[in-house]
C-alpha cells in the first residue's frame, strides 16, 4: 500500500500539557521532526529550538514549548532548515491579540500583527504602497531576511509573499531589491500563478529609474 501526501508529518499541540507533538508519525527510519518558533513579525529575530524528550535515550517526538512563547507572538511552528522530517507550519498565536488598528500601517511588521484572512482590505497594501517608490523603506529589510532565514520553505507559507506578488509595483521594485537573482524568480514563476508576460514592462522602468536614484 502507497500513502501519497506532501508532508510527513502534522505537528499538533496540547496547551493543557504544554506540548508539541508529531501525529501520524512513522519512527522506521529513527527520524523525528525538528521544530523551531518563528516569531512572525520579526524574521530578523533567531528562531527558538526545540528538543524531543527521550524515553531511554530515544527521542520521542514530544516537545516541551518553551515560556518564551507564551510572552510574545503570534508564531509559527516550523521544521528547521535541516530536518529530514516534514510537517506543514503550524499557527500559534502564543500572547498576540489580534489588533485592529485605524492608524496607517506603516512597517511590514505592523502589517502582520494586524492581519486578518477575513479583512477586504489587506493590511500589507499600504506599506507595499510605500516600498514601491521607496527602495530603502525597512520593509525590504524584512522581506530578505525571510528568504534568507527562510526561504527554504514554501514562498506562500508567509502571507506577505502573497501580498507583494499581487501587488504590481512592488514586485518590480522587489526584482531589483532580490537583484534579479535567478533562482529567486524561478521560485516566483514556479509557487505563485504568475505570467511574466502580464507585468508592464513600464513598471520595470519606473522600478528601475527609482533603484538607481537610491544608489
Amino acid at each position: 500500500s502507497y500513502r501519497i501526501r506532501r508532508y510527513a508529518t502534522e505537528m499538533q499541540l496540547d496547551l493543557d500539557g504544554r506540548m508539541l507533538c508529531a501525529a501520524n508519525l512513522h519512527y522506521d527510519s529513527g527520524d523525528i521532526p525538528k521544530p523551531v518558533f518563528m516569531l512572525l513579525h520579526d524574521p530578523m529575530r533567531s528562531p527558538i529550538e526545540l528538543s524531543s524528550r527521550t524515553s531511554d535515550g530515544v527521542p520521542t517526538g514530544y516537545f516541551e514549548l518553551p515560556a518564551a512563547v507564551e510572552r510574545d507572538g503570534p508564531w509559527l511552528v516550523l521544521p528547521r532548515a535541516d530536518s529530514s522530517v516534514s510537517f506543514r507550519p503550524l499557527f500559534f498565536a502564543g500572547d498576540w491579540q489580534p489588533v485592529v488598528s485605524g492608524e496607517d500601517i506603516q512597517s511590514l511588521q505592523k502589517a502582520v500583527l494586524t492581519f486578518d484572512h477575513a479583512s477586504p482590505v489587506s493590511s500589507f497594501a499600504s506599506v507595499l504602497d510605500a516600498m514601491a517608490i521607496n527602495p530603502m523603506h525597512s520593509g525590504w529589510q524584512f522581506l530578505q531576511a525571510l528568504y534568507e532565514g527562510y526561504g527554504y520553505l514554501p514562498l506562500a507559507t508567509f502571507e506577505v509573499w502573497k501580498a507583494l506578488v499581487g501587488h504590481t509595483h512592488a514586485f518590480a521594485m522587489a526584482l531589483f531589491k532580490f537583484e534579479m537573482e535567478a533562482k529567486f524568480l524561478g521560485r516566483l514563476e514556479a509557487e505563485f500563478p504568475l505570467l511574466w508576460e502580464f507585468l508592464p514592462i513600464a513598471e520595470i522602468h519606473l522600478a528601475a529609474k527609482q533603484d538607481r536614484k537610491s544608489t
